[in-house]
């Protein structure tokens, strides 16, 4: 009998997980069809993520461990910060939705909820099999959304809603969440390719999706990554022929499309840069929210208590610039324990040295300057799969 339930308990974090990343991926497509449709706005992610919460929340007090004991402790405490951050704020302003901002807080927990049972996972020492086979069926379903969509330009399976931005990202709804996506896939698939060897099409699939999803936060990371690969790996002269090579012959083939993404980006681009200026048109917009919405706030509303705890608004003081945000909800005490937990989870990979800093400091320059990772449950989701996936390697036991 306490082997039956030791092997129940073995299989139940990995149960949870795959099923939670299926039906994130389903009720995700779902909203965007219903949305891009004009069939109804219902956000029935919501109410999934409000149930997985609450699962993986009970997860963690039943099966509780020491892990788990700090984790939920670091939740304690960040919910605390939130509270009296809300009650200070709340003296200077007249109007402040606490409950949209009780709602962002179980966003910014939700990655933490989610390690729960992953830790348990990663104890284990297990290849999670399922999981792998479930994100890449994802990833290949999605695939061929994208690209029939790019085929026959079908307007519902675009980044963006109307014609003037190109992007497909399939059944993603959100085009911050789909370029955290296709950056984790990406990557993984690249470290399988280039330093474990294994040769698989999911790889190219991902580049070739990755260039159709028009994000500018996936198209830096290519060309990032592409900088990185060429700095470990290939000679001057190598770089030479193999560059004018493929730009040529790429140009020949895909002429069309090349010039399609690349004519979109200027033009978007140049209009944003006609407007405000450079950095206006490289951060979107963003860097106008530092003198619109975080100078007001700790200038005019905060105290002294809430540069160390935080206190933010995000319906008046959203930032979208996740260091800036993540600071403004938690303060600098909160901001520097919520890193600690990020990086002691983000450590759990099992990358070579360089690759791993290298993947560090792209990712977090990518959440500095467009946001929306710490706040997003599809994000976590794929980070969590993300880490499991890369946690363990043998390569042997992941060719399929």
């Amino acid at each position: 009998m306490n082997q039956i339930k030791k092997t129940s308990f073995n299989n139940l974090p990995l149960i949870l997980l795959s099923f939670a990343l299926i039906i994130f991926f389903i009720s995700d497509g779902i909203y965007k069809i219903e949305v891009r449709g004009g069939l109804s706005s219902f956000r029935i992610g919501v109410i999934v993520k409000g149930i997985f919460t609450l699962i993986f929340f009970f997860y963690a007090i039943i099966y509780l461990s020491k892990e788990k004991n700090h984790l939920l402790f670091s939740i304690f405490i960040l919910g605390a910060f939130f509270f009296i951050g809300q009650f200070l704020l709340v003296q200077n302003m007249t109007s402040l939705k606490i409950s949209e901002n009780l709602n962002r807080f179980f966003k910014y927990i939700f990655i933490l909820l989610l390690y729960m049972p992953a830790s348990d996972i990663l104890v284990s020492k297990k290849c999670p099999y399922i999981l792998l086979k479930l994100y890449k069926f994802i990833i290949w379903f999605n695939g061929i959304v994208i690209l029939i969509a790019f085929l026959f330009s079908i307007d519902m399976f675009r980044t963006y809603i109307g014609p003037w931005r190109f992007g497909f990202d399939g059944l993603i709804y959100a085009q911050n969440e789909a370029s955290y996506f296709f950056i984790l896939a990406l990557t993984t698939f690249y470290y399988r390719r280039f330093y474990l060897h294994i040769k698989e099409w999911t790889f190219w699939l991902v580049l070739i999706t990755s260039l159709l999803v028009g994000t500018k936060a996936v198209l830096l990371y290519i060309i990032l990554l592409l900088l990185f690969h060429i700095s470990q790996r290939v000679s001057i002269k190598k770089i030479l022929i193999a560059v004018s090579s493929i730009a040529i012959i790429g140009y020949f083939v895909f002429s069309s499309t090349i010039n399609k993404i690349l004519l979109n980006a200027w033009q978007i681009f140049q209009y944003n840069y006609e407007k405000e200026g450079l950095l206006f048109a490289l951060l979107s917009g963003r860097n106008t929210f530092i003198n619109t919405k975080l100078l007001p706030l700790i200038g005019e509303k905060w105290t002294w208590l809430n540069f160390l705890i935080g206190g933010q608004d995000v319906q008046k003081y959203y930032i979208e610039m996740g260091f800036f945000d993540l600071f403004l909800f938690f303060g600098l005490i909160g901001m520097l324990l919520y890193l600690y937990i990020f990086i002691k989870i983000y450590n759990r990979i099992t990358f070579e040295y360089k690759f791993k800093l290298f993947f560090l400091l792209a990712l977090s320059g990518i959440i500095g300057l467009s946001g929306h990772f710490f706040t997003s449950s599809i994000a976590a989701m794929y980070f969590i799969v993300f880490i499991l996936i890369n946690h363990y390697y043998h390569p042997k036991s992941y060719v399929e």
